[in-house]
């Protein structure tokens, strides 16, 4: 990955879907509360969802974001706030439990995410970037994809859409802990984290959203076909490089880093414009990854014969942490949706 896509990037336009593509839908943004999610949340609203709901950590700060979005919009009641710590599967279990209540779920978009540059354990013992930003997008995409299938069973509205928020910086992942015989547990030894941090600081980042594209493939594979299309439309999208405190917030930010930011980054409006284009796609968007708009290869960890390899590997090690706290998914991963 060259500095040439950061460069031109301030040149690449970027669209919005017509107005009224979210029409009458009812729409999941985790992470709402700030940054991109926010943005996303609100073009959503300003786009004509029947109901918004915002995933978010902090209850006080979701319904200040639900205040802002809506006076923007002046959409008056169309978002919701429900509370989602992904550093707990109880709380994402907890989270799809609500919407499993709903009448419909037409769009969930998987936007909540993780960067430190320091090591910290979840609750559940794992490192909280992996936590985040892999094990409970993966535990929460699935407990909701029966929903979303069952809502393109009930309805000849547009097909559900599951969106993961990947990133372009996963071509930058070394992915060492690969060769590892469980990589997962590579993955939660503090000494390779540290060896791997001290070579790039964004190393940890770049390897969970490497991650986020073995799971996008893995997910893609399980949802049906109803009259020969995907009940479910999942894909995974980068945003490119925006004016995020994501990565920059943290202590010891490279200097670089910042400097490119300023120079060269999306704002958040701008950048959000990708994630809601991949949110209402077509067929041609299923499984596929998505940057600038456009359907991109994604990098060789993720295409090549090793990668692909890889990539099987790391989910059955994913399925197998997580079916032991959500036994439910078994329905799911066993193909009777």
């Amino acid at each position: 990955m060259s500095l040439l896509p950061l460069l031109i990037q301030p040149f690449r336009t970027l669209h919005l879907p017509p107005q009224g593509s979210f029409a009458s839908q009812t729409v999941i943004v985790t992470g709402a509360n700030t940054g991109l999610g926010l943005e996303t949340a609100r073009h959503i609203v300003a786009l004509g969802a029947a109901k918004v709901i915002l995933g978010v950590r902090s209850l006080l700060k979701g319904n200040a974001a639900k205040t802002d979005i809506e006076t923007t919009t002046r959409r008056p009641g169309a978002v919701e706030v429900w509370e989602l710590n992904l550093e707990s599967f109880d709380s994402v279990k907890m989270f799809a439990s609500r919407a499993a209540k709903l009448p419909k779920l037409d769009t969930a978009i998987m936007n909540a995410g993780l960067a430190s540059a320091e090591w910290n354990l979840s609750p559940h013992g794992f490192e909280r970037t992996i936590q985040v930003n892999v094990l409970s997008t993966s535990l929460l995409s699935l407990l909701l994809l029966p929903m979303m299938v069952k809502t393109k069973r009930g309805s000849s509205n547009a097909t559900p859409h599951l969106v993961i928020l990947g990133s372009d910086i996963h071509e930058l992942a070394k992915f060492e802990e690969r060769k590892a015989a469980n990589i997962l547990e590579a993955l939660n030894d503090e000494s390779l984290w540290k060896e791997a941090q001290a070579k790039s600081p964004v190393e940890r980042y770049s390897v969970s959203k490497l991650l986020d594209f073995y799971l996008t493939t893995e997910i893609a594979k399980l949802v049906p076909t109803i009259n020969g299309e995907p009940a479910v439309i999942v894909d995974v999208v980068a945003p490119g490089f925006c004016k995020s405190e994501l990565l920059s917030r943290e202590p010891g930010a490279p200097a670089i880093l910042v400097f490119m930011q300023w120079l060269t980054a999306r704002t958040l409006p701008e950048g959000s414009k990708t994630i809601v284009d991949a949110a209402v796609g077509g067929k041609e968007f299923h499984g596929k990854y998505l940057d600038h708009q456009k359907i991109r290869n994604p990098g060789v960890l993720v295409t090549s014969d090793e990668g692909v390899r890889v990539g099987k590997k790391v989910w059955g090690e994913i399925l197998q942490v997580l079916m032991a706290v959500a036994p439910q998914i078994g329905r799911v991963t066993s193909g009777d949706l």
